[in-house]
């Protein structure tokens, strides 16, 4: 069940979005991809902020967005395949 909306592993993902996307109080929209995990829907600009706030903290040390943004960068191919246009 870790691919419910509701599973705790979920809500550590969704704020931990929040979060990086300087949300304030409100969760990101939820929607479900192709093989049922939840998804996260962003503005441009809140996208934009959430990957700028991994940066500035693997700039300083945070091992764990290193690794998001190293993964993003080597493998963008991960998030859907090597056809559509946001995996460019």
């Amino acid at each position: 069940g870790y691919d419910t909306p509701g599973h705790p592993l979920q809500r550590v993902v969704a704020e931990s979005v929040r979060r990086a996307a300087r949300l304030d109080r409100r969760a990101p929209d939820v929607g479900v991809d192709g093989c049922g995990v939840p998804t996260f829907a962003l503005q441009v600009r809140d996208m934009a902020t959430a990957w700028a706030t991994l940066a500035h903290e693997a700039a300083h040390g945070a091992a764990a967005a290193h690794r998001i943004l190293y993964a993003k960068a080597a493998h963008p191919f991960i998030l859907r395949g090597t056809g559509p246009f946001h995996t460019l």
